[in-house]
């Protein structure tokens, strides 16, 4: 892209931001949160640091996958869960969903475990142990919009 400038910003904070300043806004696993984006307040201030056309991209684990026994947070999982059913605030909102198809590849069914168990103490053994190949599939969602709707 010939002379576009990025700005990092920590905290998103749509009211310190001069309105039209954005062609793209794009949050990556941030505070803003999958269902606080689609608050109409929240959206509309998005909207607003956004020019005309501009896109809103949210980028969130999709939590209906393999990996999503090994947080074991029921409201995590509801949250994520509740973002992609087509009744639920983001898609309400007018946003789309694409959901990409990662997977976490391990040379063995026992250096998964290994990991597994050293990065989720509480719940890599169970997941370790159902695991039939050295692979785990992780859904990421992208969210998006064009502003206005």
């Amino acid at each position: 892209m010939s002379g576009a400038r990025v700005r990092a910003i920590d905290e998103l904070d749509p009211a310190r931001l001069a309105a039209g300043s954005a062609d793209v806004i794009v949050g990556c696993w941030t505070g803003l949160g999958l269902g606080s984006a689609a608050d109409a307040g929240t959206l509309a201030q998005l909207e607003r640091v956004l020019r005309p056309e501009g896109r809103l991209l949210l980028v969130e684990d999709y939590g209906r996958d393999d990996i999503r026994p090994l947080y074991a947070d029921s409201v995590r999982e509801a949250r994520l869960t509740a973002a992609s059913d087509r009744r639920g605030p983001m898609l309400t909102a007018g946003f789309r969903a694409r959901t990409l198809h990662c997977y976490w590849t391990f040379p063995s069914t026992d250096a998964a475990r290994l990991l597994l168990e050293a990065l989720f103490p509480e719940t890599g053994t169970r997941v370790a142990a159902a695991m039939t190949r050295p692979r785990l599939q992780h859904k990421v969602a992208v969210y998006h919009r064009s502003r206005g709707g």
